[in-house]
C-alpha cells in the first residue's frame, strides 16, 4: 500500500497461498487497512500453472476489471477479460494478476 507520495509504501505483504481469492489475504495486512490512509493499493499474484495439453486458452481476471489491472502470462500482457486466446506449450507457465487501486 502506497501513501500519498507514490514512492511512500507505508506496507507490504508477501505470502504465499493455496489458491487466489480474499479469503486467504494475510489478516495481518488487512487489519492496517483503514489506519493507514492509503492512497493506493498495489496487488500482485504469479502463479505457476501447469498445461498438459497445448492449444488456446483463454483466461481472465474476473472481479478486477474495474480497477487498472493487467493479465500477463511469461511476462507477456494478455487480454484480462479472457476474450483473446493465449496459445500455451505442454509445460510450465507463469501467470501474473496486477491490479492498481486508487
Amino acid at each position: 500500500m502506497y501513501g500519498k507520495n507514490p514512492n511512500d509504501v507505508v506496507a507490504h505483504q508477501r505470502t504465499v497461498v493455496p489458491f487466489i481469492d480474499r479469503s486467504v489475504w494475510p489478516e495481518a495486512l488487512m487489519e492496517q487497512v483503514p489506519r493507514l490512509l492509503a492512497s493506493r493499493l498495489s496487488i500482485r499474484i504469479a502463479a505457476p500453472i501447469t498445461i498438459t495439453t497445448g492449444g488456446e486458452y483463454r483466461l481472465g481476471a474476473r472481479h478486477v476489471q474495474r480497477h487498472g489491472h493487467a493479465l500477463l502470462i511469461d511476462g507477456q500482457r494478455r487480454d484480462a477479460h479472457g476474450l483473446t486466446a493465449a496459445t500455451l506449450t505442454p509445460g510450465r507457465h507463469e501467470l501474473v494478476v496486477e491490479v492498481s487501486s486508487r
